[in-house]
């Protein structure tokens, strides 16, 4: 059985005040219980860059900064 895989993510929002949104942070971790999400490991195809993309669109307007793969 593998390994169980988690990635971290820092996520950095400036806020905007007019909407009544305050500045943040955060961290999102995503666990893989099986280790393999399929795909590429590294690059803008790989599982991580794809996470990334999608925290982004979720947290518009927010740095979202892969930080590590934890396994």
């Amino acid at each position: 059985m593998a390994k169980p895989i988690m990635y971290k993510y820092l996520i950095k929002h400036p806020g905007e005040e007019a909407a009544g949104i305050r500045s943040f942070t955060d961290i999102i971790s995503i666990g893989v219980e099986s280790g393999d999400p399929g795909g590429e490991l590294q690059g803008e195809d790989s599982f991580a860059e794809c996470m990334r993309q999608t925290l982004q669109e979720w947290y518009d307007g927010a740095d979202v900064i892969f930080a590590a793969v934890l396994g």
